[in-house]
């Protein structure tokens, strides 16, 4: 816990930090994420699944948006993804479905009863 801790504080405080800001965007995306939409690195929320059916409706009402956004999230993908930083995601002990679904339908060895992904 003390190093989850540790690494909220890293990123509010470079993320605070004017200068490290103007000199990169991926740490200016931090300070919009913080200032302007709210968001807490501190904050854990539990995993929210959404049926594929309300997936395909929710794209379907955002096609525009994704379509317009779509070089600019491409940018910023090339951006984080020559930074060296990198997310690690993984389950919780049980819960390995929330990498091997696909909203509402289950993986292949969960849905041919071998059980969870390894």
């Amino acid at each position: 816990m003390a190093r989850f801790a540790q690494h909220v504080e890293t990123v509010i405080g470079t993320a605070r930090d004017l200068r490290a800001a103007a000199r990169s965007r991926l740490v200016a995306s931090w300070r919009r994420s913080l200032d302007h939409h709210g968001l807490d690195p501190a904050r854990r929320d539990d995993v929210a699944r959404v049926s594929a059916g309300s997936l395909a409706e929710r794209r379907e009402r955002a096609e525009t948006l994704i379509r317009l956004s779509a070089p600019r999230l491409d940018a910023l993908y090339q951006l984080v993804g020559s930074s060296g930083c990198g997310v690690l995601l993984r389950p919780k002990p049980g819960d390995c479905r929330v990498f091997c679904s696909w909203g509402d339908v289950p993986c292949p060895p969960v849905r041919d009863g071998r059980g969870c992904c390894p």
